[in-house]
């Protein structure tokens, strides 16, 4: 099973999206949310959401959530909390670059169309958020992280449903490694796969990177390298009700296509199954990826920088059964 839409067409006044994310409510509906403006880092650039009632209809209008005056967005993050209360993590660029965000945190009780006033995270500048969080089995949350200033992952560990936040220790290897996305194995480890940023010249280290949790999330393995290509480039992951894990990613160590789907029935430590979503010569990048109630994958992703696109699959079709 296969299916494709698109979420957001290019408007004049926002040509430039990216960096979605997507969230299954208590309801059965989904949530999304990108950011969208002039360009990347523009002070026009607002996290913008919409909403899909069910599989077979269309996304709706878009919403501009947080549009701060003269400052840009990045990197929305959708969570939905045991009580249903929604959660949109999200930063703001205090003076234009990356190293000069702050993170916030929006909580909605009614499934995202009204939200709370942004709680700061943290005061260190360059903090980030790109993937979902995951609740462990203990009903621990933990929030995937980065330092943008010295590129290196770490976790956010809440114990409350998200009131409060404990840091926990680094993410670091021999190369610089952010934008982790995470699972629960089987034996209640945790693994990490992470974004490189390796120059162009070492295409050794041009692959994932992995660290693993074996106490929730606080401290992390050194970083080691996986055989998964990897152009500096964001991807995700998310455990199945099978048992195995699936993986959005771009399959090459220069430029952003293919974008690939892989599947692993071993926590995560191989990835043998793969099909490509997008073969054109030309931008697809930053997947979320969350499994649906009735079992099916969905994935939503920057398409060339002026659309977001949502697809749905099964594990038969990344397999090749629907052959």
């Amino acid at each position: 099973m296969y299916q494709e839409r698109f979420l957001y067409d290019t408007i004049p006044a926002r040509p430039s999206c990216h960096a979605g994310t997507i969230l299954e409510l208590p309801s059965g509906e989904f949530l999304a949310a990108f950011y969208a403006g002039t360009r990347e880092g523009a002070p026009d650039v607002a996290v913008l959401t919409a909403r899909l009632r069910s599989e077979l209809d269309d996304w709706s209008e878009l919403t501009t959530v947080i549009d701060t005056p003269g400052k840009s967005e990045g990197n929305p993050v959708l969570h939905v909390d045991t009580y249903g209360h929604v959660w949109l993590f999200y930063v703001t660029q205090q003076e234009p670059g990356w190293d000069y965000v702050l993170l916030y945190a929006m909580k909605s009780e009614d499934e995202g169309r009204t939200w709370e006033e942004p709680v700061p995270l943290s005061e260190e500048q360059g903090w980030m958020v790109r993937n979902k969080p995951i609740r462990l089995r203990s009903g621990r949350t933990v929030l995937p992280c980065y330092d943008e200033v010295n590129w290196r992952g770490f976790c956010l560990v809440s114990d409350d449903e998200c009131v409060t936040w404990r840091r926990s220790g680094w993410m670091e290897g021999p190369v610089t490694v952010i934008q982790p996305t995470l699972i629960e194995r089987p034996d209640g480890s945790i693994l990490a796969l992470l974004r490189n940023g390796a120059p162009e010249d070492r295409p050794e280290h041009r692959v994932l990177w992995q660290s693993v949790s074996t106490d929730g999330g606080m401290n992390w393995s050194l970083c080691e390298p996986t055989e998964l290509p990897n152009p500096d480039s964001g991807a995700d992951m998310t455990g199945l009700d099978s048992g195995n894990a699936v993986l959005v990613y771009n399959d090459t160590k220069k430029g952003r296509s293919p974008l690939t789907v892989a599947l692993s029935e071993d926590g995560g430590r191989t990835w043998p199954i793969r099909r490509n979503l997008e073969t054109e010569p030309a931008e697809f990048s930053y997947p979320a990826v969350i499994q649906h109630l009735d079992g099916n994958i969905n994935a939503l992703y920057t398409y060339k920088r002026t659309h977001m696109k949502h697809v749905i699959f099964d594990e038969a079709w990344v397999r090749g059964e629907d052959e």
